[in-house]
């Protein structure tokens, strides 16, 4: 009975490749070497895209809760009427629900996400003159963010088709 050199799977009698990990068994040393690093660099990058996807999952959640609660504290401190904060209050809880997504659905959460944050900051602009410039280093983080977010979510679905 053979083992695979690589992943020590039991070989199957006459197959030409490992059941298991892919791997060529009658290949020479020079393309198992190749094959293996490819293999190491296709899950480096899926690593890389799986973090990039939790990274994006969080900043939606963290985006949507401290939206919510500065306009609950805005409404509280009676800057913004009751309809206001229920618009912009929904808006962040959508963001919410498009972080819980991301896992499931990573391009079109993503997406999602970056039309709600627009859509409040258009909102805020809407509400005040002023609100488009207040804060506009954060804006351009989280647009930053969310946005890199997207390219990432593009190159996951990508590798995941591979």
């Amino acid at each position: 009975m053979e083992f695979c050199s690589y992943c020590k799977t039991k070989i199957e009698i006459d197959s030409p490749h490992c059941s298991n990990c892919g791997i060529s068994l009658y290949a020479s040393e020079d393309e198992k070497s190749k094959y293996i690093t490819n293999i190491h660099r296709a899950r480096e990058k899926f690593v890389e895209a799986s973090g990039a996807m939790h990274r994006a999952k969080w900043v939606l959640f963290v985006i949507g809760f401290a939206s919510l609660f500065f306009h609950f504290f805005l409404l509280y401190l009676g800057k913004i009427e009751l309809a206001d904060f229920i618009f912009l209050g929904g808006l962040s809880g959508l963001l919410v629900a498009a972080g819980f997504l991301t896992n499931d659905y990573p391009i079109p959460s993503v997406i999602v996400g970056i039309i709600f944050v627009v859509g409040i900051y258009a909102y805020q602009f809407y509400i005040d003159l002023d609100g488009l410039f207040k804060g506009i280093i954060w804006k351009i983080v989280i647009l930053s963010s969310l946005i890199y977010a997207l390219k990432s979510a593009i190159e996951f679905e990508k590798m995941i088709e591979n």
